[in-house]
């Protein structure tokens, strides 16, 4: 019998390419907020990866943000649209995008999902 991971909601098994890219950067350490040696070298790696995420992507570097997970994420992107006055959601939408952003619960229109 083949097991098959269906959990992909919690977390998805990584590509190859990408454990070995995270286990570089994590060996690396270095902060890349920081100006000494190690941090400038950590800002390297993250602008290589801004850069190849946008030319895969065929967009601007500059436009790729990196957060650390979905509630972030949510934020990043409805903070710009705060003057809207509805919201309008799949039924199967992180409860960080339903909840987290202002919009009382009579702005907010939940559809259906098939």
């Amino acid at each position: 019998m083949t097991r098959v991971y269906c959990d992909h909601n919690a977390t998805s098994p990584l590509r190859d390419v990408a454990r070995a890219a995270m286990l570089t950067a994590f060996e690396a350490g270095g902060n890349a907020s920081s100006v000494h040696a190690e941090g400038r070298a950590a800002r390297r790696m993250v602008e290589e990866a801004r850069e190849t995420i946008a030319l895969g992507l065929s967009v601007v570097s500059g436009g790729i943000t990196f957060t650390g997970g979905a509630t972030e994420a949510a934020a990043t992107v409805l903070r710009p649209f705060g003057s809207f006055q509805r919201l309008i959601l799949g039924a199967t939408e992180h409860v960080a995008v339903r909840e987290g952003h202002g919009f009382t619960p009579d702005a907010v229109t939940t559809i259906g999902v098939d």
